[in-house]
């Protein structure tokens, strides 16, 4: 399992494969957890995962739709109602690989943590 996460025990968001699947988590102030997911699994070789967000306009704190890419392809999408107004944290990093800091989804809590391993 290999991911991105800045986060904080109670929001943030992840970017991770689980289970040869890439995933995108949005956690808002842990009420609620949006979940974008690619319905089949990594293909072989080497794929550029990415996340695309379109934010309503309007004001701060609205939500947008999360569109999760393989390659460049969109292979899965959700809205997200809303979005936190602030920062999400000041004393919790960006993590590539691992995640130091605190778990954006209990998904990927209690898992081992691999190390990432860049193939470029």
């Amino acid at each position: 399992m290999e991911k991105a996460a800045p986060a904080r025990p109670v929001r943030g968001f992840a970017l991770y494969v689980l289970d040869s699947q890439p995933v995108f988590c949005y956690n808002f102030c842990g009420r609620e957890h949006t979940l974008v997911r690619s319905p089949d699994p990594l293909p072989s070789g080497r794929s550029v995962i990415s996340l695309h967000f379109e934010y309503d306009r309007g004001g701060i704190g609205k939500g947008g739709t999360a569109f999760l890419r393989i390659d460049d392809v969109i292979v899965a999408q959700c809205r997200v109602e809303r979005t936190v107004r602030a920062i999400f944290s000041m004393n919790e990093q960006l993590d590539i690989g691992v995640d130091r800091g605190s778990p954006v989804t209990e998904e990927i809590a209690r898992r081992e943590i691999l190390v990432h391993r860049n193939t470029a």
